[in-house]
């Protein structure tokens, strides 16, 4: 599961700024916030160790508290949830929202790998069957 954590994961921001296969430059205000992201995913990871295993950690903890099967990926898309309800009480409160794309880059670097990039059901269909 190691490995998953190092596979290249592309940001919201790449996929959403991709036009015809070319990347344009972010504007200033969403750059600010990757590198904020950056860095507070950093120091989080110099206290707490690596992302991935620290998720997979607390979904055990989850799983023995709640009585059932609980991953890795279910702890950030909690997080999340946490996040958007939170929001709706304060949606003028940037924590939240910086959160919530923290909580998401940890959930793609979870998957890793096995994140179908398709942007229909259709193609998603045809990428998964693929994979065998």
């Amino acid at each position: 599961m190691a490995e998953t954590a190092k596979a290249k994961v592309e940001t919201a921001a790449e996929v959403a700024a991709k036009d015809n296969g070319q990347v344009k430059t972010p504007d200033a205000p969403l750059f600010e916030r990757t590198q904020t992201l950056t860095q507070v995913i950093d120091r989080r990871v110099r206290v707490y160790g690596e992302v991935v295993p620290s998720f997979e950690r607390i979904a055990r903890v989850w799983s023995g508290i709640l009585g059932t099967e609980v991953s890795a990926t279910d702890v950030a898309l909690c997080m999340i949830g946490t996040k958007v309800v939170r929001s709706q009480i304060t949606p003028d409160y940037a924590d939240n929202s910086d959160d919530i794309d923290g909580y998401l880059d940890i959930f793609r670097k979870i998957v890793g790998p096995d994140m179908v990039h398709a942007r229909t059901v259709d193609d998603y269909i045809v990428e998964k069957n693929g994979r065998g």
